[in-house]
């Protein structure tokens, strides 16, 4: 149970980092799209299972999902 609570503290983390980065600028429906797009592939099965790692995924190379 405690492990679920912090997994699930660290992706509303890297969400929140993901929707910030990515359209701080924008209004708030630009701001949900950002979120909708990673909870999408959250769900698809071609992309990771959690928050974090669908954000971060490619990291440090080129063709990285998120631009931050």
């Amino acid at each position: 149970r405690g492990a679920d609570k912090a997994r699930r503290r660290a992706d509303l983390d890297c969400l929140t980092t993901a929707v910030y980065h990515e359209a701080r600028g924008e209004s708030v429906r630009g701001q949900a799209a950002v979120a909708q797009v990673v909870m999408n592939r959250v769900r698809h099965p071609a992309y990771p299972k959690t928050v974090c790692a669908v954000v971060f995924q490619g990291a440090g190379r080129a063709g990285c999902q998120f631009s931050f």
